[in-house]
């Protein structure tokens, strides 16, 4: 991938700034639209920017979309089980293991943005091809998914416990951050800009989203606290583990099993 100048870096960060804010600061636009279209709209077309404005390899970027995706889907299967949010609106009457397909959706499109965004504004392409522990990533990622579902399935009680965010979020993403930390101290400093951008991103978000009734979290008495801003109310879980940690694991499994690792 061609190394970007600064000032072109600056005018494309602004631009999917100025798309996201588009989303988010009107109130009448958010709250008429269908919540797939949201998807679309607050992910789908920032990337699909960047992705006009530099060539990518999308086969990889897909394929890693895919297995992380299943990963943070397998997560948000035994959150659900525990009620640790509640999802309001959805477009659709069926459910996938409980969980609405526009939830299931925003997973994915949220990880795919994060990583052209990582690829666009962060990453000095080294790797073209995919690395070969991608198959890896395979193998952990449905192992996880079936291991999830046989537990809520088969034994829900033993997944069903109190301060289920905050266990089940930090088992899934602290051993991540660890790694990184001691072995990986290089790309964990490469990702900070990254980390600052979608914590503002997520913050923003949240808080819209939780005022328009898109989702809320109903089960106080098992978050380790709840912050209350411009009206809405949810879990300190919330800052620590999908805006904070999530942007970086996410980063840390496309770089060490797909990319090359820094």
């Amino acid at each position: 991938m061609k190394r970007l100048s600064g000032a072109k870096r600056i005018i494309d960060l602004a631009v999917v700034s100025g798309l996201y804010a588009l989303f988010i600061i009107p109130t009448g636009i958010l709250a008429s639209l269908p919540s797939l279209a949201l998807n679309i709209a607050w992910f789908l077309l920032p990337a699909a920017y960047l992705s006009l404005r530099t060539k990518k390899n999308f086969s990889k970027i897909f394929s890693t979309t895919l297995l992380i995706g299943i990963l943070a889907f397998s997560l948000d299967i035994i959150l659900l089980h525990n009620n640790a949010w509640t999802p309001y609106r959805s477009d659709f009457s069926f459910r996938i293991f409980g969980v609405p397909p526009e939830e299931m959706l925003w997973f994915f499109f949220h990880i795919f943005y994060i990583i052209v965004w990582y690829e666009h504004f962060i990453d000095d392409e080294r790797l073209a091809s995919t690395s070969k522990q991608l198959p890896r990533l395979a193998i952990f990622s449905i192992a996880c998914f079936a291991l999830v579902l046989t537990a809520v399935y088969s034994f829900p009680d033993m997944v069903r416990i109190r301060y289920a965010y905050g266990v089940f979020a930090a088992l899934a993403m602290v051993p991540v951050v660890v790694y990184l930390c001691l072995w990986r101290t290089v790309l964990l400093k490469k990702l900070l800009p990254l980390t600052a951008f979608f914590f503002f991103f997520g913050f923003a978000m949240e808080i819209r989203a939780v005022q328009l009734g898109f989702w809320s979290f109903p089960n106080t008495e098992n978050y380790l606290g709840m912050i209350t801003l411009f009206g809405a109310t949810f879990p300190m879980e919330e800052i620590a583990f999908w805006m904070t940690l999530g942007p970086v694991v996410a980063i840390a499994y496309y770089e060490l099993f797909a990319d090359d690792g820094h």
